[in-house]
């Protein structure tokens, strides 16, 4: 439990981090620098959107890495544990080099949701390859792994979303926006993108231009499953 205190403060920064990269690498595909339309407070709880993701992979994986922690022996911090650690997240970040580089070549013959999907699993499974076979020297390790994992998937999430937009895959909705003069309704030619505090975003794919509008010129908001 100590342990798990002391890495709150870490968790928290790392879920601002996370969420952070998933904006920006989403809206920037787009053409938005999203930091010049949102409050620092809005990053900050950004992550929420994906919270239920984050709980099942992440809260499956912390309950077991605890109980795996029950058989482990508790080994002190000494200079060998120290280069362990070093080479264990070399290599596990080496890995992830490799998955990133990987689907960038993929995307350009296949499907990039389906690419994108791959490399989400494989992330996954490399994650769990490396904590039950190679961090076996320490248990801090297998907490820490969760850091880099996080904002990879973060950095994954955002492709994802950006591929489902690209392929006509993501309109599961019809969205209407009643503005103060006239009425949007979108639909595969006009997606809806997301809405900060003061800005709703929307894209036209057929002039590929993003339409920016200030939520005080929007009236209503209709969203019809």
């Amino acid at each position: 439990m100590d342990k798990l205190k002391s890495l709150i403060p870490f968790t928290t920064f790392f879920l601002i981090i996370g969420s952070s990269i998933k904006l920006i690498t989403f809206y920037s595909y787009f053409g938005i620098n999203i930091t010049k339309f949102m409050e620092f407070s809005e990053f900050t709880f950004a992550f929420l959107e994906d919270i239920y993701s984050y709980v099942y992979v992440f809260g499956g994986w912390l309950i077991w890495t605890l109980i795996d922690d029950m058989f482990l022996d508790n080994k002190k911090e000494n200079e060998n544990v120290k280069i362990k650690r070093r080479d264990y997240f070399k290599n596990l970040i080496g890995i992830f080099l490799l998955i990133f580089f990987l689907q960038l070549i993929a995307k350009i013959w296949f499907v990039n949701t389906i690419i994108i999907g791959i490399a989400i699993i494989s992330l996954i499974i490399a994650c769990l390859i490396f904590i039950l076979l190679k961090s076996k020297f320490d248990t801090v390790s297998k907490y820490y792994t969760l850091i880099p994992a996080f904002l990879f998937l973060s950095y994954l999430n955002a492709n994802m979303k950006i591929a489902m937009i690209d392929e006509n895959t993501e309109l599961s909705t019809e969205f209407k926006i009643q503005l103060t003069n006239k009425k949007i309704i979108l639909s595969s030619e006009n997606m809806f993108l997301g809405r900060t505090k003061n800005y709703s975003f929307l894209l036209n794919k057929k002039s590929n231009k993003t339409i920016v509008y200030q939520n005080k010129d929007i009236f209503e908001f209709e969203i019809t499953n």
